[in-house]
């Protein structure tokens, strides 16, 4: 086998994002299609298709084709190969050109065939791109094929681009028996966020986006229809913050003290309270909304407060964690002393959240006990939690929001559906599939946000993310698309792979207990010879593909054996 094709980073290319996109980049291209094979890109740019003859165990290479257009350019992506569907493939060749390339039955002999090639800025100056993802499916008599592409423009505010487009080909115009060639650009949608991102999927009918990531992203261009970005941000914004409590609240045995979130332009001027002696009505003006009033709450209290005087205070407060938000306290005294109210501050209100200590938790607005300007960028990174968005493609905004423990891994179950993401729950790691949205009729009245999205439980590895936490030299974490068992990669030389219980035929009991073991998980350390940096991989159910600089490994998991070429 010839040596891999591996790009390099220029000078420039000096981002976090950069260096994970050219450290972390998996050199081996697998085909859900084809679970029994994988490509490769060789020195001379060309496409390798790397099988395993499962009656001789020796591991097959077949020519696809080449590409000797691909661009030579400091500072290119690695060439990126995605498959839509059964008989095509998408190649970019890391710098400004996609190839639709017709492949014919990938379980066969047939040589790929280039019919389209695009330049999605048209020539102009541009960063180079990634194929993240791409699907082909029709709608009438045409086919419509999107593709994901990541193109890292960073900017001095943290921005990253990721760009959806739609290349539109009328199959009704072509004569019978007529190769596709013919692809014209349909429209162009950009996304926006601040960091990468760790899944990053389309549905198969194309209407929705599947991004998760320590941050959320939005769509900020879309060439068919315009965009108002404030207010989308706003509705998502919305949608986000409607599990949050509308007020806190703590109590003690001689006063209630109740916190509200408002805007930043808000004064003490714009805020109007009138107590009486069983309710409370609290509204604040806006700074630019001088004709009218926002309500934040009303009511009977739950219990009676004090005719005269109506003592109560209101304090300014900053929140940090806030983007352009403040604090408003009302402190109020109970008439009657020692009396606990439960649960409600006004009754029928449950919209508060009800702080349990107020020693602990007497003012939000307090500064934390630490400064948030001390820590350091290692100490944010990589964050303990991320969130798993579905961008609706005609509403232009996000649709549904997932919190999540960090993501260990992705596992393509089908070929036609998004993959599998497992989250770490504790120390496992739990594997969910997202379910496909079932979009409500035209004649409803509901809209796509107000369907549930669900996700199946697929299986579970025991002590997963405790495993994979202790790897600090891990480069790739994979797992089998029938969930037998997961891989951890090292940087270099070392796989660790970790099986799930398996039934035992021998009488097996616990020296302690005197139980009897009926199911035992076996765990393998393999150590490659000669000990290479680890440029790629792969899990199958029968072996794990492991490619280097100068060699492909072939790790047959159940004869625990490897085979070399």
């Amino acid at each position: 086998m010839k040596i891999v094709d591996r790009a390099q980073p220029s000078d420039q290319q000096y981002s976090l994002q950069h260096v994970k996109h050219f450290a972390i980049h998996n050199h081996i291209f697998s085909d859900p299609y084809n679970p029994f094979a994988v490509y490769i890109v060789d020195k001379a740019w060309t496409i390798l298709r790397v099988s395993i003859d499962l009656v001789d165990d020796l591991i097959r290479y077949l020519k696809c084709g080449g590409f000797q257009s691909f661009q030579q350019k400091v500072g290119r992506f690695n060439i990126t190969v995605s498959f839509p569907d059964d008989k095509h493939a998408v190649l970019s060749d890391g710098c400004q050109t996609l190839y639709i390339v017709k492949t014919g039955d990938r379980k066969s002999s047939e040589t790929w065939n280039p019919l389209f090639t695009y330049n999605p800025f048209d020539g102009k100056a541009s960063p180079e791109f990634s194929v993240l993802d791409s699907i082909i499916y029709k709608v009438g008599d045409n086919s419509l094929l999107t593709y994901w592409q990541l193109g890292l423009k960073i900017r001095r505010n943290g921005l990253r681009f990721y760009k959806i487009f739609r290349l539109y080909h009328n199959n009704h115009s072509l004569p019978e028996g007529t190769e596709e060639i013919k692809w014209t650009f349909k429209n162009q949608k950009t996304l926006l966020g601040h960091t990468g991102v760790e899944y990053a999927h389309l549905e198969p009918s194309g209407t929705g986006i599947y991004v998760a990531s320590d941050s959320k992203f939005y769509m900020v261009i879309d060439t068919e229809k315009a965009i108002d970005v404030q207010a989308h941000y706003a509705k998502s914004k919305r949608s986000e913050d409607k599990g949050k409590p509308e007020y806190l609240w703590t109590q003690t045995m001689e006063e209630v003290k109740i916190w509200f979130r408002v805007p930043s332009t808000i004064t003490k001027r714009d805020v109007d309270i009138e107590i009486k002696k069983e309710s409370i009505i609290v509204t604040h003006k806006g700074r630019y909304s001088e004709c009218s009033h926002l309500l934040l709450i009303k009511g009977v209290c739950h219990l009676m407060l004090p005719l005269i005087p109506q003592k109560y205070t209101v304090q300014q407060k900053m929140l940090q964690i806030q983007s352009g938000t403040k604090f408003w306290k009302i402190v109020l005294e109970k008439k009657e002393k020692d009396v606990v109210w439960v649960d409600e501050v006004v009754k029928g209100n449950s919209c508060g959240g009800q702080l349990s200590d107020p020693e602990l938790g007497a003012d939000p607005g307090q500064s934390d006990a630490y400064d948030p300007r001390e820590l350091e960028e290692c100490d944010e990174y990589p964050a303990d939690s991320s969130c798993l968005i579905r961008i609706d493609r005609t509403l232009q905004r996000i649709s549904h929001v997932s919190r999540q423990s960090s993501m260990v891994i992705q596992v393509r179950l089908q070929p036609n559906i998004p993959p599998a993401i497992c989250v770490r729950h504790d120390v496992d790691g739990i594997i969910w599939k997202p379910q496909l949205l079932s979009r409500p009729q035209p004649e409803s009245i509901l809209s796509i946000e107000n369907v549930k999205w669900e996700c199946e439980h697929v299986n579970t590895f025991s002590a997963l993310g405790y495993v994979q936490a202790s790897k600090q030299q891990r480069k790739y974490t994979l797992c089998s698309s029938d969930v037998s068992y997961v891989a951890i990669c090292d940087v270099k030389k070392h796989i660790y792979v970790y099986c799930q219980p398996s039934k035992i035929e021998t009488c097996l009991r616990n020296r302690r207990t005197g139980q009897q073991v009926t199911h035992v998980a076996k765990q393998l350390v393999i150590s490659l010879d000669p000990p290479e940096d680890i440029l790629g991989a792969y899990a199958t159910p029968l072996y794990l593909y492991v490619l280097t600089p100068e060699n492909f490994h072939a790790i047959k998991i159940l004869a625990e054996r490897r085979i070399n070429a």
